[in-house]
């Protein structure tokens, strides 16, 4: 599995802004830019400098991408290093909604602190706060295929690529 979380700027719980791309044809070329150089194999400098290009370009503040694949397995995150120690330490990786969701989910969904919520489950409710703290709310994730030509212990699924942008989500 590999897994790409980008969050929007923290603008405010209200406040919204646009990606910087200014049409879908351009987010598509990031898009398929990333994808194109995401399949390749890559080591953990390259895919920090292509995760951090394509968060400026689409006007994000943070990443986190983790890539497992056998023995070659590693994350790269530009969260701020507080967030990291206590993701880790309170284990939220299995609590975070947005990592089972790109495990089990459909191959585009929306996720938000207001929609995660509503389902009322305590360990969620205490990681959204926590993430909130870094202004960590809402982003979307998206499927993309990962390159056959890599070999793989077992199939693996499409890597989910999530970004934010609270231009039009409703909460």
């Amino acid at each position: 599995m590999n897994f790409v979380s980008l969050t929007p700027p923290n603008l405010g719980r209200h406040t919204y802004r646009p990606l910087y791309c200014r049409t879908l044809f351009d987010l598509n070329e990031l898009l398929l830019n990333l994808i194109d150089t995401l399949s390749l194999p890559l080591d953990e400098k390259a895919a920090r400098r292509a995760l951090r290009d394509f968060t400026e370009d689409t006007g994000s503040d943070y990443f986190a991408y983790l890539y497992l694949r056998g023995p070659e397995t590693f994350a790269v995150s530009n969260y701020p290093q507080e967030w990291q120690d206590i993701y880790v330490q309170k284990g939220y990786l299995r609590a975070d909604p947005v990592v089972t969701n790109a495990k089990h989910g459909p191959p585009v969904f929306y996720w938000s602190a207001e929609k995660a919520k509503r389902l009322g489950r305590r360990n969620v409710n205490q990681f959204f706060a926590d993430a909130d703290r870094f202004g960590i709310r809402s982003g979307v994730s998206m499927d993309f295929p990962s390159d056959s030509a890599w070999p793989s212990p077992a199939p693996s699924r499409a890597r989910p690529l999530c970004l934010a942008s609270p231009a039009t989500w409703p909460s």
